[in-house]
């Protein structure tokens, strides 16, 4: 449920970064020992869950539909950022 919880914005967060936003075709994220990403509808369930590893992952959205999502990023801490597909 995703509910209660505050949205920490990219741009205010300088330890993760996620973009391009919007994005078409991928997701480029950046960070100290990334671990996983969360993507949730705006309902709060979740769509894909992926695994990570390092300090940059590039993940492919072009099979998800377009909309609004929930980006969690698991890594030290855990950031969640609204991201758009198009």
């Amino acid at each position: 449920d995703m509910q209660g919880n505050a949205l920490t914005d990219v741009a205010v967060n300088e330890s993760i970064k996620i973009y391009p936003r919007p994005a078409t075709d991928f997701l480029r994220i950046e960070g100290s020992q990334l671990l996983r990403l969360s993507l949730f509808d705006m309902n709060g369930k979740l769509i894909r869950a992926t695994e990570l590893t390092g300090d940059l992952a590039i993940i492919g959205v072009a099979s998800l539909p377009r909309g609004t999502y929930i980006a969690e990023v698991t890594a030290a801490n855990t950031i969640r950022a609204k991201v758009s597909l198009r």
